[in-house]
């Protein structure tokens, strides 16, 4: 019995991601995005609207808006630093 609960509880886990999966890429829908492949709306549905003082240490970020995965946070009123080798982005 212990088992079969268990499994339950991780298949529900699974069934979400999945889910949340699908959503991002295999739906049809309008929504602005700034990440290269849509890590940002992952992150809008995994954060809560509500939390609006969050801070992000983006490292590797190429640019601070262009292909971020950052940026959408920013917008919400986040604050935090990006970093990236290149000196020209």
């Amino acid at each position: 019995m212990i088992r079969r609960t268990i499994s339950v509880k991780n298949g529900e886990k699974n069934d979400k991601k999945i889910k949340l999966l699908r959503k991002t890429f295999f739906t049809n829908f309008i929504r602005i995005h700034y990440s290269q492949f849509g890590e940002d709306i992952i992150l809008k549905e995994l954060i809560k609207e509500d939390y609006t003082n969050g801070f992000y240490v983006d490292v590797g970020c190429y640019h601070p808006k262009k292909f971020s995965n950052t940026y959408m946070l920013y917008r919400k009123g986040w604050r935090g630093i990006n970093i990236d080798m290149d000196k020209t982005k």
